[in-house]
């Protein structure tokens, strides 16, 4: 069984030179998951080889609480989304989202213009199961949801498409993504 993340990499893994975007990466230690790195898809080898991105880790878990960090999104990844916007890429990844990056205005603002740019865009939608957590950390009651149901209405203006992946339509999704992925770059 392969997860939503590892079917849009798998979709796009022979054509990175024209996809920009970032995925989320989880920090395990001791078997635990403790955080979160935030990795640009064009960074995504260096970091998969064992390059350091410390730096990059926006949440961290302490104990019970998650520690949100917002100096990656704004120092790293929107000076790279800004220019991946400029160069036109031929497909976003936004991997994931609906989740602590909306109360970043910045952030918010230009994620919104990717979705609005009529470049196509692949990402996974933060499930609604995690928001409590992620409310809490940011401290975004009412203007959380908010950002997360304006989220929703872009995607939905832009002809973007909202797919739930299941157990039982798993695989059809990846021979899915795939076909869709060689559209795009043809």
């Amino acid at each position: 069984m392969i997860g939503k993340t590892t079917m849009i990499h798998e979709a796009i893994s022979s054509h990175l030179e024209h996809v920009g975007g970032f995925c989320v990466e989880r920090k395990i230690e001791n078997g635990e998951r403790i955080g979160f790195y935030l990795i640009a898809m064009k960074d995504r080898p260096k970091f998969l080889s064992g390059q350091d991105f410390e730096q990059n880790l926006f949440l961290k878990r302490k104990g019970d609480t998650l520690n949100f960090n917002q100096k990656p999104f704004v120092d790293y990844l929107l000076p790279i989304l800004t220019q991946e916007l400029a160069m036109g890429k031929k497909l976003f990844v936004l991997d994931e989202i609906g989740g602590v990056e909306l109360s970043v205005p910045v952030i918010k603002d230009i994620l919104f213009a990717i979705i609005g740019s009529g470049t196509p865009c692949l990402g996974v939608y933060k499930h609604q199961k995690n928001t409590k957590n992620q409310k809490r950390c940011i401290g975004g009651g009412d203007t959380y949801d908010t950002n997360r149901n304006e989220l929703k209405d872009t995607i939905k203006n832009s002809d973007g498409l909202l797919v739930n992946v299941t157990m039982e339509n798993r695989e059809t999704m990846a021979e899915a993504l795939v076909e869709h992925v060689k559209k795009i770059m043809a």
